[in-house]
């Protein structure tokens, strides 16, 4: 922060959380949603192989069975490759997917050997065939934009066969319904609506936890935007006072101070994302201290260049901390380069100033310290590698990623 007071008193901000639209929250449900459909396959094969094993089905069933079930892996490597499945793909593919959940009764029914379906009281034959689709289908925010009652009467429906079909089919084939099939048909609706609300209920975890993410990401937002609107607006007023008083020498510094702080919030946000476009950050702080330098040069790659946030906030600031480190210290000339070698990122800054000991690390009231023990948080370090003769070469490196 700089020196300065706020003219009208600190910045106000919204303590309330800031509106997320039920679109947007359900647009962040629906991304997370289409990278896990793949699991839908995968449990379906699953509950398909359980009956290949445990039921008794005819010769062809077992085969029709066989290939079913390596169809539904084929489909959920497929969903896991395009991180998105049926739902995600659009409407028709959906309700091909919803389609053969009521059809598979009326399958399997005619595979199995005439009298077994629905005659075990634990579940009627291959029960957990709907039940990740189900949970997929209460979860994933599709259709009825604008008419969202509809889709509740849809849910039900959906629901109402899945639960009730079974019930029709034994009856159909044996012309009677017995206690065990009854037992049997209860444990499978039970099943499968514990299934539904449990989609239910992890989409609403979701999308709650979206608007508390964009609400802390909109009060950050807003404190920003006022903390820099009340600096400005300080400065701009300091600088009239001065003016007014003939004080001009002592207007460039305060406004230095007032790009200082600017230059420091633009630093926190640009580093505050999931992946730190490092290479815009290098470059940016070289062109800050070239003002104050007499030469600035870098080796760094062309173009963007991403890491992932630690180590690109651990990078940004071991250079800008350098780089002042070397104005601070009369230092004139100062050498940046910037390698990423295997997955570990390599920042070394030199200058040819008065020099630095390689032990200034080892003392615990040093930034040099604090940075060091930040890098080897990471998995890396921070070396002095150069001694009072030759100026300051100081290393960074830290890796990208966790081992494996």
């Amino acid at each position: 922060m700089s020196s300065y007071t706020f003219a009208e008193g600190q910045p106000s901000v919204p303590v309330g959380p800031l509106p997320l639209s039920r679109d947007s929250a359900e647009e962040i449900t629906r991304g997370l949603a289409a990278k896990s459909e793949w699991y839908g396959f995968v449990a379906q094969a699953v509950a398909i192989t359980a009956s290949i094993i445990s039921d008794k089905l005819q010769p062809s069933g077992r085969i029709f069975l066989t290939v079913f079930a390596l169809c539904h892996l084929l489909l959920a490597y497929w969903a896991k490759k395009k991180q998105r499945g049926p739902f995600a793909t659009g409407p028709p593919w959906a309700a091909v997917w919803m389609g053969v959940i009521v059809l598979m009764p009326i399958v399997l029914a005619r595979l199995l050997v005439p009298g077994e379906y629905g005659a075990s009281p634990p579940c009627v034959q291959m029960c957990g065939y709907p039940t990740a689709p189900l949970i997929l289908f209460a979860f994933f925010p599709w259709g009825f934009p604008g008419k969202r009652w509809k889709r509740t009467h849809f849910e039900i429906l959906m629901l109402a066969i899945v639960i009730l079909e079974p019930l029709g089919l034994i009856y159909l084939i044996n012309g009677s319904i017995q206690r065990p099939n009854l037992l049997a048909v209860a444990l499978a609706a039970l099943w499968n609506l514990l299934a539904f609300f449990a989609g239910k209920e992890l989409r609403k975890l979701c999308e709650a936890a979206a608007r508390a993410q964009f609400d802390g990401i909109g009060v950050a937002y807003v404190w920003k935007k006022e903390l820099l609107h009340g600096e400005l607006k300080a400065a701009g007023r300091a600088a009239i006072d001065l003016a007014r008083q003939g004080r001009f020498d002592e207007i460039e510094p305060r406004l230095v101070e007032v790009a200082k702080t600017f230059s420091r919030e633009h630093d926190q946000i640009e580093t505050a994302m999931e992946e730190v476009n490092i290479l815009k950050a290098i470059r940016h702080r070289v062109r800050e201290v070239e003002p104050s330098l007499h030469e600035v040069t870098s080796d760094i790659p062309e173009g963007p260049g991403t890491v992932p946030q630690p180590a690109g906030k651990l990078i940004a600031e071991t250079i800008t901390d350098l780089l002042n480190n070397v104005i601070e210290h009369g230092g004139k000339r100062a050498h940046v380069v910037f390698r990423v070698d295997q997955d570990v990122a390599i920042l070394v800054v030199s200058d040819h100033g008065k020099g630095v000991s390689p032990k200034v690390v080892q003392n615990e009231a040093t930034k040099l310290h604090e940075l060091r023990g930040k890098a080897r948080e990471l998995g890396g370090d921070l070396e002095v590698m150069t001694d009072y003769k030759e100026g300051a070469r100081i290393r960074l490196y830290v890796p990208l990623y966790e081992p494996r």
